[in-house]
């Protein structure tokens, strides 16, 4: 039986040899959380290894949730810094919607909180107009 350091490092090595024509071709470009430029298999392993390294915040309004995650790519090819994190919305009866992309932390926070308050505004305005 494989210790798991083993098999991370495996899984590591794999990665590497799977994105590293990616990297070589300058297809895409991955960051990690502080916005630094990293390989395609760092970023793969981030997003897929480590959900706690993603998750930025997550609150529930009603039976809406509001989350904002690190994605690590860049969405927005025309700003001159990199939107690496992301704030949607997902409601049962109107499904999933990105609300924003942020180019760091502390803007992804702001737009979340942002986001929450608007949620609440709405969620208040529906119940006015069924009252």
């Amino acid at each position: 039986m494989s210790s798991p350091a083993f098999k991370h490092r495996r899984l590591k090595r794999k990665l590497r040899e799977v994105m590293a024509p990616l990297d070589r071709a300058g297809v895409v470009t991955q960051y990690d959380r502080r916005g630094r430029p990293i390989p395609a298999w760092r970023w793969a392993w981030l997003f897929e290894n480590w959900k706690g390294y993603r998750r930025v915040a997550r609150t529930e309004v009603g039976d809406a949730v509001v989350t904002t995650i690190w994605d690590g790519l860049d969405h927005d090819l025309f700003d001159s810094r990199p939107r690496i994190f992301e704030t949607a919305v997902k409601r049962p009866t109107k499904g999933y919607d990105i609300i924003g992309r942020w180019p760091d932390e502390a803007t992804a926070l702001l737009g979340h909180e942002a986001t929450v308050n608007e949620v609440k505004a709405q969620l208040r305005w529906e119940d006015y107009e069924r009252a």
